[in-house]
């Protein structure tokens, strides 16, 4: 079953590869069948003269002719509109059954109706194709065979009886079989061999359009110009819209580039040279196009230019890429040109290849001077190794890098640049250069040399500030100490000692300050540490079992801070000793600080006997407490205050 199917599908491909004929052979046919048909008419009308002479009644033949010339008239018409197929196969049967009834009445296989039939044979496939040839080659055979057999019947005319041979008739059977093979043959060759160029030449044309690519010949002594379907393309012309002369090929191309082709051209017909020319055409829509033409020129015997061959490319693409990059180059050279900035291109090596007018303006150099040298001719040697080490790190890291060095004026003025370094890449991703961009930076450095000469001053000013601030509160404490001791009075006496403490821990500060590298921040730590040592001496709290702790850890406050909470832990603990354990058992007073970016904890705790209940800070007649009071205020702070197990004070302020 699926034999049948297969066999069915192959021959309905057979009847649409035939009834589908190309261009060209419908062509072909055509121009076959115009000759045969009108050889057909003319011998028809001749032979029908001719019987008006030589035959004494030519009704019947004149009848016979009339009757050919309406059939093959009419298969004339047919044919040329396009009935091919039809009209070949038609004429080929009606020759056929011709020749078979020439063949009848005047001979039999011997007769020249017979031997015809070769001919006939040939012409089925020179029209149809090699079946028709064996169709015809078969018919011919059977009919060979029942006219041999109606002459040995004696159903033909006696004349018949006398030439028929079995052996004629099978030496034209042979000449028609030899012929059909041939045939067959032949067409088979020539149709491998079209279709292969038929392969070749599509390949070769979506080859040459893909490349933008197309052939051209100019035929010089009759002037015709042939083109590939591609050049038409090209020049955004129609199929077949170019007429194929030099002249109208002259009115495509862009009227300033006119002098240019023929130039180019009478160059190769007159000295032999390539022929070779760029130039811009117009197309139908007004689009300026790039092409490229290349050729070269065949002469005859006598030397006369015969041909021009070449190909024609379309450039446009490159074209604009040149003037887009071109462009580009010249808005690029514009702004380096007209930048204060100096820029310059360098190998790995230093060599210089290029430099803007800025860079030739600040050496005082032509460009032709600078170009080819190392940039390193114009820098100290003590800053040769800096720079190499950064030109090295930049080509390593494969990313840009910036420094500043030393250079050497004209004058000999030695200056400083700040430069970026950018490394450029080829394809292949290899720096090939480095482009850097600098400018001067010598005033900065006299800035900065100037403002740190007068940092330097002002820190010795202000350390020679605080040496005198505490001097004067030294000064001050002593006259203190000095009053305290003619006074009688216990509780003068007291409230003098209490202010000499205060003055004694604000001096201390100036102390630290006076002899810090950092005039701007004081180690708090340390500083509490040293004024707990001084208190505990002060009120001999050793004497009286009393000890400190000291949890304060890298936390360093300017001086707007230090002062407050100074004078806090020395109210506070001045407190604690006086009140925190009046029957003498002893205990432990400790100060705390906490940190970070945005707060500062200070905590005064003792496991003494506590505060009273009830206790109201803001109604309190203690000056001490007033003070604290009023000091955590002057650090925009909070105070706290807890009596379990002892006393706790708790001060938060913002950091600075």
């Amino acid at each position: 079953m699926m034999y049948f199917k297969r066999r069915a599908m192959r021959m309905r491909k057979t009847r649409a590869s035939s009834e589908d004929l190309s261009a060209q052979e419908r062509q072909y046919r055509i121009v076959i069948l115009r000759a045969v048909l009108h050889t057909l008419l003319l011998l028809t009308v001749l032979y029908a003269l001719l019987s008006v002479f030589i035959k004494e009644n030519p009704t019947l033949t004149l009848q016979i002719s009339l009757v050919e010339l309406v059939v093959y008239g009419g298969l004339l018409w047919l044919a040329e509109r396009g009935h091919v197929q039809g009209v070949s196969i038609t004429l080929m049967t009606l020759l056929w059954l011709l020749l078979f009834v020439v063949a009848a009445i005047s001979g039999g296989v011997a007769g020249i109706g017979y031997a015809s039939m070769i001919g006939l044979t040939l012409a089925m496939g020179l029209l149809l194709g090699s079946r028709a040839a064996f169709v015809g080659a078969g018919a011919s055979l059977l009919a060979g065979l029942g006219l041999y057999l109606a002459e040995q019947g004696g159903i033909l005319p006696a004349p018949l009886l006398d030439v028929g041979s079995v052996a004629h008739w099978g030496e034209v059977a042979i000449n028609l079989t030899v012929a059909a093979l041939f045939l067959h043959v032949a067409e088979r060759s020539v149709t491998q061999a079209q279709q292969a160029l038929q392969r070749s030449s599509e390949q070769l044309r979506l080859t040459l359009r893909a490349a933008r690519v197309g052939a051209w010949e100019w035929r010089i002594p009759t002037n015709e110009v042939h083109w590939s379907d591609n050049v038409e393309y090209l020049f955004g012309l129609a199929p077949g819209s170019f007429n194929g002369t030099y002249e109208a090929y002259l009115a495509l191309v862009h009227p300033d580039d006119v002098a240019v082709v023929e130039e180019a051209i009478a160059r190769t017909l007159e000295a032999d040279a390539p022929y070779w020319v760029e130039h811009r055409i117009l197309w139908p829509d007004g689009s300026v196009h790039w092409l490229l033409g290349q050729g070269e020129l065949i002469r005859d015997a006598e030397g006369r230019p015969l041909r021009l061959l070449g190909t024609v490319t379309d450039v446009t693409p490159q074209r604009e890429a040149q003037s887009a990059l071109r462009e580009s180059e010249a808005r690029y050279r514009a702004i380096v040109e007209s930048t204060n900035d100096l820029i310059c291109r360098f190998l790995p090596d230093t060599t210089l290849t290029f430099v803007n007018e800025a860079y030739c303006l600040y050496f005082g150099k032509r460009r032709d001077e600078l170009l080819g040298r190392p940039f390193l001719e114009l820098i100290p040697e003590s800053d040769h190794p800096g720079i190499q080490a950064a030109i090295q790190q930049v080509i390593q890291e494969r990313r840009p890098r910036t420094y500043e060095h030393k250079v050497i004026t004209p004058s000999g003025e030695l200056r400083w640049q700040r430069w970026t370094d950018q490394p450029l890449f080829d394809e292949r991703g290899e720096i090939v250069e480095l482009q850097s961009v600098g400018r001067d930076t010598t005033e900065e450095h006299l800035a900065l040399e100037a403002l740190e000469a007068s940092l330097r001053e002002k820190e010795a000013l202000l350390k020679e500030v605080h040496h005198r601030v505490k001097n004067n509160l030294q000064i001050v404490s002593s006259l203190l100490k000095l009053q305290a001791a003619q006074l009688t009075d216990p509780v003068a006496r007291i409230a003098l000692q209490e202010s000499r403490q205060r003055i004694s821990s604000m001096a201390m500060i100036h102390e630290k300050l006076y002899r810090s590298a950092n005039l701007a921040r004081i180690d708090f730590g340390a500083y509490t540490r040293e004024m707990m040592a001084q208190l505990a001496r002060s009120y001999g709290a050793a004497g009286q079992g009393i000890q400190f702790q000291v949890d304060i850890a890298q936390v360093h406050l300017n001086v707007e801070q230090a002062i407050p909470c100074g004078l806090i832990i020395n109210e506070l603990v001045t407190n604690a000793l006086k009140h925190a354990f009046p029957t003498g058992q002893g205990g432990t007073i400790r100060v705390a600080m906490q940190a970070d970016a945005e707060c500062c904890v200070l905590t005064v705790t003792d496991d003494g006997v506590g505060l009273p209940p009830n206790l109201d800070i803001n109604q309190v007649d203690s000056l001490g407490l007033q003070l604290v009071r009023t000091l955590t205020e002057q650090l925009n702070g909070s105070l706290e205050i807890a009596s379990q197990d002892g006393a706790a004070f708790t001060v938060r302020f913002p950091e600075e």
